[in-house]
């Protein structure tokens, strides 16, 4: 059977049974896989058969949404609009007895959408509390958006309940007399931060509250009008407004009834804007109630759209120059405007503003080359305003005479000739034609675009010929002439040929010239010798119309050749032309072979040869060995290589002016040490390769598999990036010697993300570029998985918005130079978690500064902050060796605050300095209200104000802390400040604390000092204690590699088990 295979699937085999051929079955191979958008949509396939009876169906799992029906050859496949945001895939099988052929079909899913309507975007609530339902236009599902507070203390009197395309904030009630606001955030990992809808909530206290939402109202040049709500408890009829006095003549504001009597809405109406300017106005809102506020609405209003235009943006300008004058339509002062040109330099041209208009005056072009400049018009006291151009081109001046028509032989009798010899492209009316005033026989004039020439006669006893010179010229083009002699025959025989004709050189291909005859002889009258007897078999020379023409065949000899032609005539002197021929050309090389090394560079090859050097030329056969050639040598260049294996290139040399052709073999061999790349989409390139804090330079060539390795430096540098041709750098932030490295790349140059071979759940992160990538992989992905350390050089982290249902699997790789710097709250590697784990990963060195507000809190190096609403999740076998500084407080090591004892902090170790200021909430794991603290502990400098703590600033009701220590520094003035604890709320619920210890020099107190005790001989944990377990096994307990010792007061402080 498998002898007939493959004729079967050829369709030309045939049966035993019957004459019909066997069928065939074909689509292009650019069919077998075919993408449609989201959007509903259909694509024919064209079908290649010798049957019409074949069949087409859809596989199961697509037939809900994708169909596919047989349309004479033709499958046409018609996909229903794809809801959702994740691509799907089926497959198409058309059938003809035993050939099938599969059609893959892949959907892509539509874009992410996360929206709220205008109207919830602020909600206000009443002291007394209450809900309000927020509708949201998601395709999103509900596991994948979370929300979070900008406050996460708001959580305290603020809930959020989440539903399908929906959520409901409820808030209890206020008996402050204060109003009090959070913002919420509706996050996804799936959605850009910048488009990430935002809710103002604003609960009224018992005191009266006055706020403008919306402080600034832009409005166009058009009449318009827009409604401000004010957030506002005060009754109505007991606020008013004031809009400022210069503006009460374009902008009016009035007050709103609301059918809820409130009355809090003021609409604002502006006027058209017929002036240039943009307009201002303030208006202020009062209450006697509340007279220390005075909250402010400005309102801007564009003037009218700059126009700026020019008719005729390109103009071209003949030799001899000229005047335009051009339309300019504009709405901007004229005397605003102004004029330059691209090339101050080109005073060539002038352009002007006269009258409203452009007016430009290019003169004559007297150079030897065309020239060109662009006018622009500009407002200079308006950088905004557009600008209008005019490109000015001229040729450059042409005069010549027809090529062997430069001498005119005219009879001796009297006559006028006309000549059509003038090669210009200067108008002919600005020619004119001149001659020697003495020459008053000769009288030349330009008419029509030709040369006339009246001559008198010449006749008499024994006239000698005469001859005269023309100049042809333009008075506006001083210096661009063309000149011709006009020779008129005497009675007086004549046999001559003009100067410099009596020697003529041929190269060796031979050819013919012509030389002009001045003679009054017959060609009959004119007999011609060659020096070389018999006559020569490679020269010959033929006598018509006066011309003399000499053709030379091409000479084969190694050696030139030489002849000389002698003209004789009855009574005038004999005319002898020396003809000359070069020798037959040779070409050589003086290397047959060239080797270079894996890094490349270039080799000279010098070339022997009498061809000029446009007349031969050298090839490579490679893409990566190139060949420049010049008049003597060849500078071969190889491009770096793939360095994988050896590879060699041919150049040939040759020339078609001679039969022989020489090659030269290019070998190049491979790199022996260095970094092994691996890239889709950047197959057969080569990528310029950048190390961080180095001059040093290099290239990467990538074979047709995208495999290729740069040569070491011997340094074992950071490779900071690679360059394609076209695009921008892209980073990696990987040694040279820590392993192989891999990316994928689109046509745009965009880092795409890879997944294991086996598992497509599992996104892969090797490189800076693909961290940098923000964990924004397919909804399908569930797991992010480290190959390598990563140092994210000079790169600043900002920060992921949620990680929500996914894992983060570190493989205990390390991120160096893990920078931020931002004045906005909940910082850290992520804002928030809600469901997810982080395990193994390892933050080596960075700064995380977050200054200049009162606000910049809840930072840590993972995660800023994990709210109450969050879903259980846990970060283990993590440290942090980063710094952070923050103005106010609420910052730690590893998580910035957490309120969730769903939340497990377990193996997890900081020896950055965290500086939180004065403010309060400062610890070195994380500021926990509720959570599961085991095998933690710090070593970094804790510093901050109230609220300061070793591992944690403060412990909530329902901490759970086993087996943690501290030796890190604790400074803090304050009172509320501990060893491993700063501070713990009065009402411990469920609080527990087993086997803690810390260093006697870090802090003078501990908050839990019965609970948690200072290192000592006495003391100091054993493996068999409760949570200090010795092993490589965190979910058994053993989370320790080994407990240490006292070691008679010189402590040797324990080890987790991934250290």
């Amino acid at each position: 059977m498998a002898g007939i295979l493959p004729f079967l699937f050829l369709g030309t085999g045939c049966d035993s049974t019957s004459d019909d051929p066997e069928p065939f079955l074909r689509v292009s191979e650019a069919n077998h896989s075919i993408t449609l958008s989201s959007g509903e949509s259909s694509r024919t396939i064209e079908v290649s058969t010798n049957t019409s009876e074949w069949t087409v169906h859809v596989s199961a799992e697509g037939r809900s949404w994708c169909t596919a029906v047989k349309e004479g050859e033709s499958i046409v496949v018609s996909v229903e609009k794809n809801e959702g945001t994740n691509l799907r895939s089926t497959t198409i099988t058309a059938s003809a007895r035993n050939v099938e052929v599969e059609i893959t079909i892949t959907q892509l899913g539509a874009t992410p959408v996360l929206q709220i309507k205008e109207g919830d975007k602020a909600i206000t609530f009443e002291t007394f509390g209450g809900d309000a339902p927020v509708n949201i236009t998601t395709n999103l599902p509900v596991d994948e958006w979370d929300v979070i507070f900008s406050d996460p203390t708001a959580s305290e009197w603020c809930d959020i309940q989440k539903g399908d395309n929906q959520l409901t904030i409820s808030v209890d009630e206020n008996i402050g007399a204060e109003a009090r606001t959070v913002e919420i955030t509706i996050t996804s990992d799936r959605i850009p931060a910048e488009q990430q809808p935002k809710i103002s909530v604003l609960q009224f206290g018992t005191g009266y509250t006055l706020v403008v939402p919306e402080s600034n109202n832009s409005f166009t040049a058009a009449p318009s009008n827009s409604i401000v709500t004010l957030r506002t408890n005060i009754p109505s009829g007991q606020w008013s407004y004031v809009v400022e006095e210069t503006a009460g003549g374009w902008c009016h504001a009035e007050v709103v009834p609301t059918a809820d009597n409130k009355d809090n809405q003021l609409k604002i109406t502006v006027d058209e804007n017929s002036s240039l300017e943009q307009r201002i106005a303030v208006i202020t809102i009062l209450s006697d109630l509340l007279p220390d506020v005075r909250p402010t609405i400005t309102v801007t209003q564009a003037g009218i759209d700059l126009i700026l235009r020019v008719e005729n943006s390109m103009q071209d300008f003949a030799v001899t120059g000229r005047e335009v004058t051009l339309d300019i339509t504009t709405n901007l002062p004229l005397e605003e405007l102004s004029v330059e040109l691209s090339d101050p330099a080109a005073s060539w041209c002038v352009p002007s503003i006269d009258g409203g208009k452009l007016k430009i005056t290019v003169g004559a072009n007297t150079e030897q080359a065309a020239r060109n400049v662009t006018v622009t018009i500009k407002d200079a006291q308006r950088p905004a305003a557009p600008q209008a151009t005019v490109v000015v081109t001229q040729e450059l001046p042409a005069l010549t005479i027809a090529e062997n028509e430069s001498i005119q032989n005219l009879e001796v009798a009297d006559g006028e000739v006309t000549l059509n010899i003038i090669e210009t492209n200067i108008p002919f009316g600005e020619l004119s034609v001149t001659s020697d005033a003495a020459a008053t026989w000769c009288n030349p004039v330009i008419e029509n675009g030709k040369l006339k020439i009246t001559v008198e006669s010449n006749a008499g006893e024994n006239t000698l010929d005469r001859q005269v010179e023309l100049t042809i010229s333009s008075a506006k083009l001083p210096g661009i002439e063309a000149k011709l002699t006009i020779i008129q025959l005497g009675t007086m025989p004549v046999l001559q040929i003009p100067a410099g004709s009596d020697a003529l050189s041929f190269g060796y291909e031979g050819g013919k010239q012509i030389v002009a005859l001045t003679t009054n002889i017959s060609n009959i009258g004119i007999a011609y010798f060659y020096d070389i007897q018999p006559v020569s078999a490679w020269c010959s020379a033929t006598i018509e119309n006066k011309r003399l023409t000499i053709t030379v065949d091409p000479n084969t000899e190694e050696t030139g050749r030489r002849i000389t032609i002698t003209l004789n005539a009855l009574d005038v002197p004999p005319v002898s032309i020396t003809v000359t021929q070069a020798p037959f050309l040779s070409l050589e090389v003086a290397n047959n072979t060239v080797n270079f090394e894996g890094i490349g560079g270039n080799k000279i090859v010098n070339v022997i040869t009498d061809i000029p050097v446009n007349d031969w030329s050298a090839l490579s056969d490679a893409t990566w060995c190139h060949v420049e050639q010049s008049s003597d040598h060849l500078t071969i260049t190889a491009d770096v290589s793939p360095g994988l294996e050896e590879r060699t290139a041919t150049i040939t040399v040759s020339s078609t002016l001679i039969p022989l052709q020489k090659t030269i073999i290019v070998t190049q061999g491979k790199i022996d040490t260095g970094t092994d790349f691996s890239i889709t989409g950047y197959e057969n390139q080569i990528l310029d390769v950048a190390f961080y804090n180095d001059a040093t330079t290099s290239k990467l060539a990538l074979n047709d598999a995208g495999n290729g390795r740069l040569a070491a430096t011997n340094s074992n540098l950071t490779i900071k990036s690679i360059k394609a041709e076209g695009s921008s750098e892209i980073f990696i932030g990987r040694k040279e010697l820590d392993g192989d490295i891999k990316l994928a790349v689109n046509a745009n140059h965009t880092v795409q993300w890879r997944t294991k071979a086996e598992d497509a759940t599992t996104a892969l992160i090797g490189t800076a570029a693909e961290l940098l990538l923000r964990f924004n992989a397919a909804a399908s992905v569930t797991t992010y998985e480290f190959e390598a350390d990563i140092d994210l050089m000079d790169q600043p982290w900002v920060p992921v918005a949620t990680l929500t249902n996914k894992t983060i699997e570190g493989e205990h790789h390390k991120i160096y130079n893990f920078n931020i710097k931002t004045r906005a709250t909940h910082t850290g590697l992520f804002v928030t978690i809600s469901g997810s784990t982080i395990k193994n990963l390892h933050i080596a060195s960075g700064n995380i500064n977050i200054t200049g507000t009162s606000t910049s809190s809840y930072v840590g190096a993972f995660v800023g902050n994990i709210p109450s609403s969050a879903v259980a999740g846990e970060i283990i076998g993590c440290s942090n060796a980063a710094n952070i500084t923050t103005d106010s407080g609420c910052a730690a090591g590893i998580c910035g605050y957490v309120s969730n004892i769903n939340i497990k902090f377990t193996a997890c170790a900081n020896s950055g300095n965290i500086n939180g200021g004065t403010g309060a909430r400062v610890g070195g794991i994380v500021n926990s209200n509720s959570s599961i603290i085991t095998a933690c502990y710090n070593t970094g400098t804790i510093t901050g104000g109230q609220y300061t703590g070793g591992v944690a600033g403060y412990f909530g009701s329902t901490t759970r802390l086993y087996a943690t220590f501290n030796t890190g520094t604790v400074v803090s003035s304050n009172v509320d400040k501990g060893a491993v604890c700063g501070r713990y709320t009065a009402n411990l619920v469920d609080t527990q604390i087993v086997n803690c210890f810390y260093d006697a020099a870090s802090c003078e107190k501990e908050q839990f000092a019965s609970l948690i005790v200072p290192f000592s001989s006495e003391k100091w944990p054993g493996a068999t204690d409760q949570y200090w377990g010795i092993g490589n096994d965190p979910v058994t307990g053993k989370y320790w590699k080994s407990v240490g010792s006292w070691n008679e007061g010189i402590p040797t402080y324990p080890t987790l088990y991934w250290e």
